[in-house]
């Protein structure tokens, strides 16, 4: 994972990348790094978003992940070339919110995860 304190401001933390080797998709290994880094950003206290950009060459992919994870759209799609490849890019955010009862530090509740 990758991750850039204060970008694209100071309370925005922006994951730029979250990789998860083939064989150990789908195992759950994405959700808990991402719970590893909820953890870590409970000393950030500046930091009340979390972001990331979804290519459009990916979204079939990658929106259930991040959606499941509790992000939307935030943005209009941007064009977006890497290489030869045209596609767009959306930025995807989801606040960290502080702990109510019952919750745990900087999480947002979950929707119930649907069987694959």
């Amino acid at each position: 994972m990758d991750v850039l304190r204060g970008w694209p401001d100071r309370a925005t933390a922006h994951i730029g990348l979250l990789q998860v080797h083939p064989s150990r998709q789908r195992q759950g290994v994405g959700r808990r790094a991402h719970d590893l880094l909820l953890a870590e950003l409970a000393g950030w206290s500046e930091v009340t978003t979390l972001r990331a950009a979804i290519v459009g060459t990916n979204a079939a992919e990658a929106e259930p992940f991040w959606t499941a994870l509790g992000y939307r759209p935030a943005e209009p799609p941007r064009p977006y070339r890497a290489g030869s490849t045209d596609t767009h890019v959306t930025a995807w955010t989801r606040p960290i919110l502080t702990a109510g009862p019952g919750d745990s530090p900087h999480t947002t509740p979950q929707p119930p995860r649907r069987p694959r």
